[in-house]
């Protein structure tokens, strides 16, 4: 279980989720933004949340930023703030998204322009990134939603997964907020989460060792040449696959070690 700071939004700033709206069915990833990310401008983010709406200057008649979030996340701490249900027992709305009520809501520190990948502002973000990976593979997991990037079509269609501000806004174009940004590295992002959701097994662990074994002669030949070393015979053949197996540092039957053994002589 992912550890968590709770600090609670203001009542201006979320809603309990009415009889006639449905329950949500996306996780849905925005940016603060906030220069860049962090140790502590979560905290700082959470904290502003926690007061009461804000009067926007120069606006006739008078508009509020009065948004929030479930969940947001810097580079070392995930704040909570709005309720889901796993956790609180009711699924309160956040104002993150209008219309709001489709989605659980996770912000991430810094900008939506960024390139996330620090090579042209030197900040690095992978520690927020996994951060917020786990985050949202922990609240896939609790709602039995898929590890599945949503199109705004999939979002009107009620699909569950996971999708950026940008595609609730060309889904009811309510905003014309376009975060995380173009930049924001979905690919790799949703492949962490799997991961997180689906670890590999001994065996598949063992078999990409393995694949991997075959594709590198140099490394599999030195593997056979330091059996070699040991003096083992044909009448030794388990003693044999069982060094092996230390030597390459994966299980190996003797069918895979005869199959190797021969790759490494082709």
């Amino acid at each position: 279980m992912l550890s968590y700071r709770t600090r609670w939004a203001h009542t201006d700033r979320h809603r309990v989720r009415s009889s006639s709206e449905g329950p949500p069915h996306a996780l849905v990833i925005h940016t603060s933004e906030q220069a860049f990310p962090t140790a502590t401008n979560g905290e700082t983010l959470a904290d502003v949340i926690a007061g009461p709406k804000i009067a926007i200057p120069n606006t006739n008649p008078v508009r509020y930023n009065q948004a929030s979030y479930h969940w947001c996340v810097d580079l070392d701490t995930v704040n909570h703030m709005v309720a889901v249900t796993d956790i609180d027992g009711r699924d309160d709305i956040a104002y993150h998204a209008p219309p709001n009520w489709h989605g659980e809501s996770i912000c991430l520190t810094g900008r939506a322009g960024r390139d996330w990948t620090g090579v042209t502002d030197g900040t690095n973000d992978i520690p927020q990134l996994i951060l917020a990976a786990q985050l949202v593979a922990q609240r896939l997991q609790a709602r039995g939603w898929p590890v599945v990037k949503l199109s705004p079509a999939d979002l009107v269609a009620g699909k569950q997964g996971v999708c950026g501000h940008v595609d609730i806004s060309n889904a009811w174009h309510a905003t014309d907020h376009t975060d995380p940004g173009v930049g924001f590295p979905w690919d790799w992002f949703l492949t962490s989460v799997a991961k997180l959701m689906h670890p590999p097994t001994q065996e598949e662990d063992s078999m990409k060792k393995l694949r991997a074994f075959v594709r590198d002669k140099p490394a599999l030949g030195e593997a056979f040449v330091q059996i070699e070393m040991k003096g083992y015979d044909s009448t030794s053949q388990r003693d044999v696959v069982g060094d092996f197996h230390d030597v390459v540092d994966f299980p190996c039957t003797e069918a895979e070690y005869n199959a190797l053994k021969r790759a490494a002589s082709s």
